[in-house]
């Protein structure tokens, strides 16, 4: 096995520059190949974003790039992160790119895409430890890298399973998704103060155990060895249901402390 993965607030992503590299790589040209395969009636058809079709979700998708894209390159804000709260925030700048045909959209995530990597990889490969804005606070920079990961690989599930199409992931990107998916159930906390801590065992082929915590405003997550823990699930079914997606929290884990499904039911509200 390689060596364990992990994310945290004050530290970032202990990936390497290939390794970061290569998992935006193959997520960001998975995505651009699919969105080119939509038809019209695909492109309308009802995501699992509440009232967002699949192009209303993409657009998000873009959106995002372009404002992360921003924060790694220390340029100015298309949109406004102040005071961002994802159930309401999102739909303020899908306002400002309404009038995007698909192929606009594409264009804007595939461009974006390219420049994120290759400062990324500049960052990472030259020791980069620079604290940066996050939609939830400061933060080493690359954490604001590893969301929009996150954020697009759910993205990519909400569009394609109501569609009836197959999701494709690597190991790598099932990975940092598990990592960071249960990273950000740790978010909340840190805003409320409450200090707490959980340990995960994905199954499935990225199966790992993943062990997370925030304690004094650190938040972070990081694969561990195999340890006793009844917080046992598939992968991919947990980091939805961490995110307020599918099955809820408590259902898939009935052992769960209260306090981690607290960012799914925020995210469900």
């Amino acid at each position: 096995m390689s060596s364990h993965w992990s994310v945290s607030t004050d530290s970032g992503a202990s990936l390497t520059a290939d390794e970061l590299v290569g998992v935006l790589a193959t997520h960001h040209d998975r995505l651009v190949t699919t969105w080119q395969g939509f038809s019209p009636e695909q492109w309308a058809h009802p995501s699992r974003n509440g009232t967002w079709s699949v192009h209303d979700t993409a657009r998000h998708v873009a959106d995002a790039m372009e404002a992360t894209l921003a924060l790694v390159l220390g340029e100015p804000q298309p949109f406004s992160i102040e005071e961002f709260d994802p159930r309401t925030t999102p739909d303020v700048w899908l306002a400002m790119s309404g009038d995007d045909s698909p192929s606009r959209t594409i264009e804007r995530y595939a461009t974006a895409a390219v420049r994120l990597r290759d400062r990324v990889g500049e960052r990472v490969t030259a020791g980069d430890s620079s604290i940066g804005t996050t939609v939830y606070g400061p933060a080493h920079w690359s954490v604001a890298v590893v969301h929009l990961f996150w954020d697009s690989w759910l993205h990519e599930r909400d569009t394609l399973l109501p569609l009836g199409l197959p999701v494709q992931a690597t190991i790598d990107e099932q990975r940092l998704a598990g990592i960071y998916g249960l990273l950000m159930t740790m978010v909340p906390l840190k805003i409320m103060e409450t200090s707490f801590s959980a340990v995960i065992e994905y199954t499935g082929p990225a199966g790992r155990t993943v062990a997370a915590a925030h304690e004094d405003g650190r938040v972070s997550s990081i694969e561990t060895e195999p340890m006793d823990t009844e917080l046992t699930g598939e992968l991919c079914t947990l980091v939805d249901a961490l995110s307020g997606r599918g099955t809820p929290i408590a259902e898939l884990l009935p052992a769960a402390p209260d306090l981690l499904g607290f960012f799914a039911r925020f995210m469900s509200s």
